[in-house]
């Protein structure tokens, strides 16, 4: 502070003005300009170039609305977030999957289902199966790999074909409407936690999640949504008897839901050992419900040798992808590399040493548990899973997405824009050493400078001590 006379001026500069609801209009109407070019581009490989240059300029744009949504007291209005994330689903939703095959699989899956055959069993090229091939069974990848898919997706591939048989623009409906499921769930989660709402907004105009599935259809958004249904729904109370069971016991189902629809949300699971009684119980009775229909062959008729046929054994999908899948991974890649260099298993050293860096950050996470936040070490654990194995699909990023946006975490959003670079091996037809080193280099430095930044999370949000989040300045609705 200086006197100026009886003057008093201050030597703060002038707080910076929050970002008027215009500016992110723009940027909501420059991502649906670029999604809407998206949707028109031709279905073959030579597309992927221009699909990642439009990709990286929606990224900006979705970074610049980051940006400007991280002040406080922004103005902008959660069903306007909302409202902008479903028209962006709706420009791709009636184009054809561009970069991936697998809706055909879920459809074709979901033909198997109706007709009594057990996907689990049986893998599409089965001899047996050669009468329920129709003109979409040749864009069906890996015939020989029976399904690796659980309960609760082959659910939702029985209810698209039995609603409109084939349709991919009703299957990518769905994922949209689980998608912004997700995006609801998140922002009611983030209320819990006394946090904005209004950042579900990095989830909901993510390009990630909206390309990967209201474009290529996956259906990782079926688990997603019931993730964040059950982190909501644990919010909601400590889990004690003293508080209403209802919330619990519903937290319990949804999340073996999330479970039984890919698998992932069972990392979560030792981080909620708080939880009360009820919960585990719903959990544990759920799973058992959703389990029994995985082994059941629903074999009858001219269809009763499909699986004696083709010699297939059961889960022989899941196996095969485990032992044998290998695509933009980053430290089993490198440790297979430097095993290989000194004549060791490559293989065996790799999935070795993996498991064991896993398992030992995975058990420093539950007993350090108290210096963490459930959603920061559930980022952790989950994170690891994926960096560490040998396997990273772009769409598997979209479910670290809620996770780090209630953990704070912005660098696992950088690895949502990064993670697209994959395209180019499908485009090369090989995997690019430049490509790897460039994704995982630019988001590892990102990491390491977020850890070091915050260890324990961002202290700004975080009552001293106790981990748990306290409300900030709420935006303006």
């Amino acid at each position: 502070m200086r006197e100026k006379g009886d003057q008093v001026l201050s030597a703060r500069p002038a707080p910076i003005p929050p970002p008027r609801p215009k500016f992110l209009f723009a940027c909501a109407v420059g991502l649906a300009v670029i999604f809407a070019a998206m949707s028109r581009l031709p279905t073959h490989r030579a597309s992927v170039p221009l699909y990642l240059a439009l990709y990286a300029s929606a990224f900006v744009i979705y970074a610049i609305a980051a940006a400007a949504l991280a002040r406080r007291n922004c103005r902008c209005s959660l069903p306007v977030i909302l409202l902008f994330a479903a028209l962006f689903h709706a420009l791709l939703v009636p184009s054809a999957p561009l970069l991936s095959t697998d809706v055909y699989r879920y459809l074709w899956e979901g033909r198997l289902t109706l007709h009594r055959v057990n996907p689990l069993l049986t893998p599409p090229d089965a001899p047996a199966l050669k009468a329920l091939r129709d003109t979409d069974w040749k864009n069906v990848n890996n015939k020989a790999v029976s399904s690796i898919y659980p309960t609760t997706s082959q659910a939702f591939f029985v209810l698209s074909s039995r609603i409109a048989p084939g349709s991919l623009i009703l299957w990518k409906a769905l994922m949209s409407g689980c998608d912004l499921g997700a995006a609801i769930f998140l922002a009611a989660w983030l209320r819990r936690r006394g946090l904005p709402p209004q950042r579900c907004l990095l989830y909901a105009w993510n390009p990630l999640p909206i390309t990967e599935f209201a474009l290529n259809g996956h259906q990782d958004a079926i688990g997603i949504a019931a993730l964040c249904a059950g982190f909501w729904l644990i919010a909601l109370g400590p889990g004690r008897s003293s508080q209403p069971r209802l919330p619990h016991a519903a937290a319990g189902a949804v999340f073996a839901l999330s479970i039984f629809a890919k698998g992932y949300a069972l990392l979560c699971l030792p981080y909620l050992r708080r939880q009360g009684k009820t919960f585990w119980l719903t959990l544990a009775a759920s799973s058992m419900a959703l389990t029994a229909p995985l082994f059941y062959g629903f074999r009858i008729g001219a269809l009763a040798d499909a699986p004696k046929s083709t010699g297939a054994v059961p889960w022989s999908g899941l196996h095969i992808f485990a032992l044998e899948w290998e695509r933009n991974d980053s430290f089993f890649r490198l440790i297979r590399i430097a095993a290989d260099a000194v004549g060791v298993h490559p293989e065996l050293a790799a999935r070795v040493t993996t498991t064991a860096l896993f398992l030992a950050l995975a058990i420093w996470l539950w007993v350090g548990k108290r210096n963490h936040t459930v959603e920061s070490s559930c980022l952790g654990v989950f994170g690891a899973f994926l960096l560490l194995g040998p396997t990273l699909y772009p769409w598997y990023v979209a479910w670290l997405i809620p996770l780090a946006i209630v953990a704070r975490r912005p660098s696992w959003l950088v690895l949502s824009g990064l993670v697209a670079l994959d395209y180019l091996s499908g485009y090369y037809g090989r995997e690019l050493i430049v490509v790897l080193i460039t994704e995982y280099l630019l988001f590892y430095l990102c990491l390491l400078a977020d850890y070091a930044r915050h260890p324990c999370g961002d202290s700004r949000e975080q009552a001293p001590g106790n981990g748990e989040f306290v409300p900030e300045a709420p935006c303006q609705i």
